[in-house]
């Protein structure tokens, strides 16, 4: 909670998620190429978007713009590592 109230701590916070969301969208185009690449970014999705959930959850931001939208987000990345993996 801290980190989010200070302006500068929280530019630096979407600075970190953008870098995690460019990183992700790599791993899964090259993952394409390189299948081991392609599940342990899919793994790693999924583990992203669990811990999202939470973080909402404790701040109890139960909103259409975020809460559902990451949880659609957590349902698609599970939907496509079973499908591209585990089936």
């Amino acid at each position: 909670s801290e980190l989010l109230r200070e302006p500068r701590q929280r530019g630096e916070l979407v600075a970190l998620v953008a870098l995690q969301e460019v990183a992700a969208a790599a791993g899964l185009i090259v993952g394409i190429w390189l299948p081991y690449l392609g599940l342990v970014t899919s793994v790693a999705l999924v583990a992203y978007f669990v811990i999202a959930i939470a973080m909402h959850i404790r701040a109890r931001d139960f909103g259409r713009n975020r809460f559902v939208n990451a949880t659609g987000m957590l349902a698609l990345c599970v939907g496509t590592l079973v499908w591209s993996f585990l089936l």
